[in-house]
């Protein structure tokens, strides 16, 4: 049991940096976006 817990807290602390780091590509890109946006105006 206790190694089906160390993998599963294992798995959840992957998904959460995998997530973090989504996270962190979609704002560059949204600022990206946003400075372009800016220069159409």
């Amino acid at each position: 049991m206790a190694a089906q817990e160390f993998y599963l807290k294992t798995d959840l602390n992957d998904l959460e940096v995998y997530a973090v780091n989504e996270a962190k590509l979609l704002s560059q890109k949204l600022e990206i976006f946003i400075k372009l946006l800016a220069q159409f105006k």
